[in-house]
């Protein structure tokens, strides 16, 4: 009798282990580029709070309020848990600037922040990118280029997936045909990433001309890692809201104090 049980069991686990999802019907690669570019009208100006939690060369977390107008201009000032300013950061098409006012450091480049976020996190992409992927949006330029490999859908999860090559490095996004959200993207580089998006909310406030829905499913976290580098960076929005009037220039334009020593 036991024996029988036993095996009964075995059978259980592999008809467990071997759902497969059932693939929806009216739902195509067309669809979720359509999505994408409503989504990008929609936070083409924001003004944001969120929580930083970072680690990788340190650690650290803080609240921080930012403004942007996607993708190439943001203003983000970050505050320790004790109300302390603990980072300004800009981003002016590609001039970027961080500044630390307590420890009276700062680094600037002309590469959209590139080197910045390859020095801390080891991403290397630039600002232009890393502003659409903390609302679930893939750079303008995957969306002129589309899928290289065939959008299907993958059984074992009940997602589709595509996928894009940047530069030659593949890009595997999975989809929520349900709300057409980015629900993980998979970075396959020699040091490769993650990112994860939980916890979806319907953002945002306001309305957006010219955007046929100023409403989507936004993921309240948004996790990058790499956990080769045991580096991780994780953004959880408080409150977002889209704007219909811009910042004047001098919003996104770096202010370093005498006396700053560069950022080693």
């Amino acid at each position: 009798m036991k024996w029988v049980m036993g095996f009964l069991l075995v059978l259980f686990l592999l008809s467990c282990s071997s759902v497969q999802h059932v693939e929806p019907t009216g739902y195509s690669a067309e669809n979720f580029w359509a999505d994408q570019n409503e989504r990008r009208k929609v936070v083409q100006k924001v003004s944001a709070n969120l929580s930083l939690n970072y680690s990788g060369m340190g650690e650290g977390a803080g609240k921080a309020q930012m403004i942007a107008e996607m993708p190439n201009h943001f203003r983000m000032e970050v505050r320790d848990p004790l109300g302390r300013v603990h980072l300004i950061s800009t981003l002016e098409g590609t001039n970027f600037a961080v500044v630390y006012p307590r420890v009276k450091r700062f680094h600037k480049d002309s590469q959209a922040g590139k080197t910045f976020l390859k020095k801390i996190v080891g991403f290397d992409y630039s600002f232009n990118f890393l502003l659409p992927l903390m609302f679930g949006i893939l750079p303008a330029d995957m969306a002129k280029t589309g899928f290289h490999a065939p959008w299907q859908w993958d059984l074992k999860v009940g997602r589709y997936r595509g996928e894009i090559k940047v530069k030659g490095t593949p890009w595997l996004v999975w989809v929520n045909p349900q709300n057409s959200a980015i629900e993980k993207i998979e970075i396959q580089a020699a040091s490769p990433f993650t990112i994860e998006y939980l916890d979806f909310f319907r953002c945002c406030g306001g309305s957006v001309v010219g955007a046929k829905n100023s409403h989507f499913q936004l993921a309240q976290s948004m996790t990058l890692q790499n956990q080769k580098a045991k580096t991780s960076l994780d953004v959880r929005w408080r409150e977002v809201e889209t704007k219909t009037a811009g910042w004047p220039p001098q919003a996104f334009q770096a202010s370093v104090p005498k006396g700053m020593a560069p950022l080693e």
